[in-house]
């Protein structure tokens, strides 16, 4: 300020422009404190939501910010690719993934925070109470680093009565395929289920990622393919049951849907006498498990409220009424049997339970045997993550058989195709 004039009693100030720059910064922080805190004095954590996780999203931020005193969170909704979202210049503080495939290309990218710090700075929660096959998918450096959270894994898995199976105890995916085809002729069962998942957990049988060589024009591939596209020609479409009143319609019923990504147990998978899950057949005759982890959530590296949000993700994460709690979403048929990625919850609500896992008025309550329950842990134990490279390879596969499965296109060709864009890939990713 460089002049004052009290002669009339007014105050007459001139600012230099060094006062009104140090007046307009003190503004914009005032403003910036005003984004950053609610009016009760709360930290403000902004999570970016895709469309498809909005409901359970939004449902349990309404209830955290009811519990919380410390933060505050602000959903920001967004439609289409997560890539694009933050490529507008959008920067939240939390981003919903839509599963765990998505996490390492983004921690190479820099975008995502480590964990463990935040963990360590804390005592509520602990990373030792993540299942090992969970916490090295969130992470890297074999789950040394831990990029991300989420509260429920899902297993591809499929229901036997042991029929399909070989004086051996097991069957490749093109035996399993002509057994499923009679037993859908045998039962007047029309449609065919989730049985592209069969093709889902094989396609890995005829690539190697690490060499980037693919197999597809084998004789094993074609085999595969005609095996499949006969189940096509007799059974598209969804399975339609003509045997409500047969005593073993629920066995049937489980078996004509096979098999399909469980997030949790429920009837009949486990009710029925004879009934066992176990890993989708594959080409060589053993059978795969798959993980995946559902809607994971990362703190961006460019937040400024981490702890505030590391707090939000892991109320996300660890809360049991996150799978489906009977209070939140009404009475579920799988109320206490969740795959949590916490380890005490798995124990609490499925090893260890004395609730039912299934309520129902017609049919009663069912309870985990404990033959039932190893059985789970079995599962859980022999997963392995699906990955980035076989849902791509994946989806070349369906676009290239499309027409041949169709009957517009010789097979030869297709997999001529489909070898020549797969190789092409491989190259691309090296």
């Amino acid at each position: 300020m460089d002049r004052s004039d009290t002669s009339q009693g007014v105050i007459l100030t001139t600012l230099t422009k060094a006062d009104e720059e140090a007046l307009n910064t003190m503004e914009a922080a005032g403003q910036a404190n005003e984004e950053m805190y609610t009016e009760d004095g709360r930290r403000i954590v902004r999570v970016a939501v895709p469309e498809n996780y909005i409901y359970q999203i939004e449902l349990h931020a309404t209830k955290y910010n009811q519990i919380s005193d410390t933060s505050f969170v602000e959903i920001e909704r967004f439609s289409g690719m997560l890539e694009d979202y933050l490529g507008k210049g959008n920067r939240p503080d939390v981003i919903v993934l839509n599963d765990h495939t998505q996490i390492a290309s983004f921690v190479e990218k820099g975008i995502l925070t480590n964990l463990v710090p935040l963990f360590e700075a804390q005592d509520k929660y602990s990373l030792e109470e993540l299942i090992p096959e969970a916490r090295e998918i969130l992470g890297a450096d074999e789950g040394k680093n831990v990029y991300a959270m989420t509260g429920r894994f899902k297993l591809l898995i499929h229901a036997s009565d042991g029929t399909e199976y070989d004086a051996r105890g097991k069957c490749t995916s093109v035996e399993f395929l002509r057994w499923y085809e009679a037993f859908l002729d045998e039962n007047k069962i029309t449609g065919m289920g989730d049985l592209e998942n069969v093709l889902y957990a094989d396609v890995p049988s005829f690539y190697d990622e690490t060499t980037g060589e693919a197999f597809f024009t084998s004789a094993a591939f074609k085999e595969l393919m005609k095996t499949y596209k006969e189940l096509l020609d007799g059974h598209m479409g969804e399975p339609e049951f003509d045997y409500a009143d047969d005593e073993d319609y629920t066995r049937k019923e489980r078996l004509a849907k096979e098999p399909y990504w469980h997030m949790a147990y429920s009837v009949p998978d486990l009710t029925v006498p004879g009934l066992r899950l176990s890993g989708v057949p594959i080409s060589d005759g053993s059978s795969c498990v798959y993980m995946r982890l559902d809607g994971p959530l990362g703190i961006l590296s460019t937040s400024e409220c981490k702890e505030a949000a590391f707090d939000f993700i892991m109320y996300y994460s660890e809360l049991g009424e996150y799978c489906w709690d009977p209070e939140t979403y009404g009475l579920s048929h799988c109320t206490e049997a969740d795959f949590s990625v916490f380890e005490r919850v798995l124990r609490e609500e499925i090893y260890e339970t004395e609730l039912p896992y299934y309520l129902s008025a017609a049919r009663g309550d069912f309870y985990f045997t404990e033959e039932q329950k190893e059985q789970l842990a079995e599962l859980i134990a022999a997963s392995i993550p699906e990955t980035k490279t076989q849902r791509e390879i994946f989806d070349l596969l369906m676009q290239e058989m499309e027409s041949y499965f169709q009957g517009g296109k010789e097979l030869d060709m297709a997999c001529e195709i489909l070898q020549n864009r797969a190789s092409l890939y491989f190259a691309e990713q090296n």
